[in-house]
């Protein structure tokens, strides 16, 4: 009885943590920003635009109570990989602590064929608060392995790799 009050106990705490997450609201403010091609980020002022962007501002709030839901269903979010992407650069909002989990399960996505080179390449090299958070942590044991998790996915010839090297 004790075992299976604590497994029930330990499976629902995540839905009682955050019983508010509802991926309508997180499409609602990705299919805004896509209408309004905010997705676009060709320089460092359209990130500074977005991040001025009402609906980009709301999605990055959402991103700091709800980061782990939203990377888990990433899956579910609109607009395809623009929306994927809006959703990750919204990640930079978080805590570094966080920000590494989140980054973990971005990366077993990619490795489970669920996330593109293309949204992992996003990921690694992000425009914006985090643009330099692999490079300055390259000694730790997590940046190392999720890093690490990325080469060992890509073909041999894919400049991805280079970059990565260069980082660690």
């Amino acid at each position: 009885m004790k075992l299976t009050l604590i497994s029930y106990l330990f499976i629902s705490m995540p839905l009682l943590a955050n019983p508010n997450y509802n991926v309508a609201d997180v499409n609602l403010k990705i299919e805004a920003l896509v209408a309004s091609k905010s997705h676009i980020t060709n320089s460092a002022l359209d990130v500074e635009d977005r991040n001025s962007n009402p609906d980009f501002l709301a999605l990055k709030n959402l991103a700091l109570t709800f980061w782990s839901q939203m990377v888990e269903n990433i899956e579910l979010l609109a607009q395809g990989n623009d929306g994927k992407g809006l959703m990750i650069e919204a990640l930079q909002v978080l805590e570094p602590v966080d920000y590494m989990s989140a980054f973990e399960k971005l990366v077993l996505k990619f490795e489970a064929d669920t996330l593109s080179k293309e949204l992992i390449s996003n990921a690694v090299l992000p425009n914006g608060r985090m643009t330099t958070f692999f490079a300055y942590n390259f000694q730790h044991p997590r940046v190392i392995s999720s890093l690490g998790k990325i080469k060992n996915k890509l073909p041999s010839q894919d400049p991805l790799i280079e970059i990565l090297n260069n980082i660690l």
